[in-house]
């Protein structure tokens, strides 16, 4: 385990706060589990990454 300074959410925000976040020079970063909205995907200014995936079902 270790920590950072980093702010991290439980849930993929929505467009508003990750606007927001990004107005406050916050580099933002979602993992892409094969969930997100098309809004937040459209988004040029974050970095889509790939962590983890979505469990079936």
């Amino acid at each position: 385990m270790f920590y950072t300074d980093l702010k991290v959410y439980p849930h993929i925000p929505d467009k508003t706060t990750i606007t927001k976040l990004i107005d406050q020079d916050y580099r933002v970063l979602v993992n892409d589990d094969g969930g997100l909205s098309q809004a937040v995907m459209q988004m040029s200014d974050i970095l889509l990454v790939r962590l983890a995936t979505r469990p079936e079902d």
